[in-house]
């Protein structure tokens, strides 16, 4: 998502001022289910957070989302609630999503999104579209980043240098019912997911809520119902 050409002329522009350690924005990556099989459907969303300890007047993100793989099978791509009046459309590429643009104005009366609070920007669809397991990375590449401290945009603030990016993994799997990877879904992924279970071990939490709970057993045992 990008932002109004006219404000993009004024933030590169505009010459920066002396920079504070504290980040001012930081880009959050969200994949949902995190692990995903051939007919799942993973959501991406990205995220952006503005540090609200000052007001801001206007600022402006343009972003890259990079994947180390699987690109062919991102779909459905959409802006989210930043303005993006101005901004060409998100493109997929080798590389990831090229072009996610978005900008957001702030009155006297209203705060951008904090960390805490965080304002989504774009989203999309991600299917596998082979079986073999492997991991993905998803990470941002931001080539601007301003804000405007005051409505008549002067004293505009570049923050590339404390900004903190986004990241996230998109694990693919052939079968989440083989859950000891030995190639077929039998006792033995019975006993393992048990065991885990038992352990605590986060792999035992096949619904995702961030928790062991009953509901996980039941999630494995409908997956493994279905077979590989």
């Amino acid at each position: 998502m990008r932002w109004i050409v006219t404000i993009w002329v004024i933030l590169v522009s505009t010459s920066a001022v002396a920079q504070d350690p504290d980040p001012r924005y930081t880009v959050y990556i969200e994949v949902d289910p995190p692990i995903v099989e051939i007919g799942d459907v993973a959501s991406i969303t990205v995220w952006a957070g503005f540090n609200s300890d000052r007001d801001y007047a206007i600022a402006s993100v343009l972003n890259d989302l990079l994947m180390t793989d699987g690109t062919d099978g991102v779909t459905n791509l959409r802006p989210g609630v930043l303005g993006t009046a101005g901004c060409p459309e998100p493109v997929v590429t080798d590389a990831g999503v090229e072009g996610l643009c978005g900008w957001q104005y702030n009155s006297e009366t209203s705060v951008i999104a904090d960390d805490s609070d965080p304002i989504l920007y774009f989203s999309a669809e991600f299917r596998p579209t082979d079986t073999m397991d492997r991991f993905i990375e998803l990470s941002t590449r931001t080539s601007l980043y301003s804000c405007y401290l005051w409505r008549c945009c002067l004293d505009s603030e570049s923050r590339l240098d404390v900004l903190v990016e986004g990241h996230a993994t998109i694990t693919i799997v052939a079968c989440r019912a083989d859950f000891n990877e030995d190639g077929q879904a039998d006792l033995f992924d019975f006993l393992a997911f048990a065991n885990a279970f038992d352990a605590g071990d986060p792999l035992a939490d096949f619904d995702f809520d961030g928790e062991l709970t009953v509901f996980d057993l039941l999630a494995f045992q409908d997956r493994f119902d279905r077979g590989c």
